[in-house]
């Protein structure tokens, strides 16, 4: 009778726990399909999307603890997971690439600033995160600089410490009330001979600027973008760190709501946002490079639409987890560096520098060869 029991018992875990299994099959078959359905039309596929790396991690779980139990249900984890490589090489790189000196590269820097700390800073120490990070552009000396969350005025000065310690002395910045100038901003040491930015058509404050770029006999059009942001408070930020702490139903439902709902508007709206800039970049007459704060993970709908016929430069010349996040939700990466063809990644880096909720990435592309061209 005690065998029989134990034999049931055993027998029912074994459900439960292949029961288990499936549901995070299931939640990573839904992380695969987020990327390709519009969360205009369903954003269950885009929560699931953000979770992408927990359904995959379990999935790695329950795939080595049944194949190494010699159980066929390895395959149900096995078949998602491959299912989902694009994804994995969206999140990490294991392919260290060779980097060698060449020529006739571009090196380029795309980083959110945050602002360079204006306003959380007091006064006696207002400019500190500024120097550091213009510091480190001069440290760099990048053809070109994208920054998202730039702001400027004539008490705190950008444009021309750029232009007299970097070199950088070309610039589009669109956003300017008369007093401070914010938003995206590009600038380069070569000359910028045409600028605009992308029209997203939904009522929203982020934006995507570009600027069509000759540097020696080639010519290029760059976007920056900064994409819908979720726009977490600090009492978002307090109930999040706290989560396992909040004792009252009515408060745990009250702000796991309100973040859903913030989650819920920045997802559609990002998707129309990604649309335009892809729709935009496929007129250009030149060789495009896409760059900056996507503020979604390579597994959604935003990062297959704005990636769509480009290349990703982590995919190409990365190595390692490809984090750019430095807030609420770390190791996320949501900053990023497309380009088509025939440009050519052949160094990336993703530097952890925190002097900001983002770190910068450092990005160099190979140019064409005229002689290649016109064969």
């Amino acid at each position: 009778m005690a065998k029989g029991s134990k034999s049931g018992l055993s027998s029912w875990m074994s459900y439960l726990l292949l029961g288990t299994n499936l549901i995070f099959v299931v939640g990573l078959l839904m992380s695969f399909l987020g990327g390709f359905i519009n969360p205009n039309l369903s954003t269950l596929l885009a929560f699931a999307a953000l979770c992408f790396p927990f359904f995959l991690l379990i999935n790695i779980c329950f795939f080595i603890y049944y194949l190494a139990s010699f159980r066929v249900y390895c395959l149900f984890s096995l078949c998602v997971i491959l299912l989902n490589i694009d994804n994995i090489k969206g999140l990490v790189q294991f392919r260290k690439p060779h980097f060698e000196d060449r020529e006739d590269v571009l090196k380029l820097v795309t980083y959110n600033v945050n602002l360079f700390d204006y306003y959380s800073l007091r006064d006696k120490h207002k400019g500190e995160i500024k120097e550091q990070i213009l510091g480190f552009i001069e440290d760099e000396m990048p053809d070109i600089v994208c920054f998202q969350e730039y702001l400027e005025s004539k008490i705190f000065p950008i444009s021309p410490i750029l232009k007299q310690k970097s070199g950088l002395k070309y610039k589009t910045q669109i956003r300017n009330n008369g007093k401070i100038s914010y938003g995206c901003a590009i600038y380069s040491k070569y000359k910028i001979i045409n600028e605009g930015q992308v029209d997203f058509q939904n009522n929203s404050i982020m934006s995507c600027i570009f600027a069509d770029i000759v540097m020696k006999q080639d010519t290029f059009r760059i976007y920056n973008m900064h994409l819908e942001s979720i726009r977490f408070n600090k009492e978002d930020e307090l109930f999040y760190n706290n989560f396992t702490e909040v004792k009252s139903s009515d408060a745990m439902k009250k702000g796991v709501r309100r973040m859903a709902r913030k989650m819920h508007r920045a997802y559609k709206k990002r998707a129309v946002e990604a649309l335009a800039i892809q729709d935009h970049a496929s007129t250009s007459p030149y060789s495009v490079i896409i760059c900056g704060d996507m503020n979604d993970t390579p597994a959604s709908f935003a990062y297959r639409s704005i990636s769509n016929n480009m290349r990703d430069a982590f995919k190409t010349a990365g190595f390692g987890l490809g984090t750019t996040y430095n807030g609420l939700f770390p190791a996320f990466r949501i900053d990023y560096v497309f380009y088509n063809k025939p440009l050519k990644a052949v160094y990336f880096k993703n530097v952890h520098l925190p002097l900001s909720d983002h770190f910068p990435i450092i990005t160099e592309l190979e140019l064409p060869q005229k002689e290649n061209i016109d064969n």
